[in-house]
């Protein structure tokens, strides 16, 4: 379960689930989308395969 809260200039966004502190990729996907020449590339500071345009 993911959450995103915040108040003024402070928010705070991830895993509401106890003992997860950190998040390094956030990735959104819109399935309604057509025409789009995204593909995945492996990304070397993280090594996760990510969604570029």
């Amino acid at each position: 379960m993911h959450m995103a809260c915040g108040r003024g200039d402070n928010t705070i966004t991830g895993c509401i689930r106890k003992g997860v502190r950190v998040w390094q990729v956030m990735e959104v996907i819109i399935h309604e989308l057509t025409g789009s020449i995204g593909m995945r590339k492996k990304d070397a500071a993280t090594g996760f395969d990510l969604l570029i345009p």
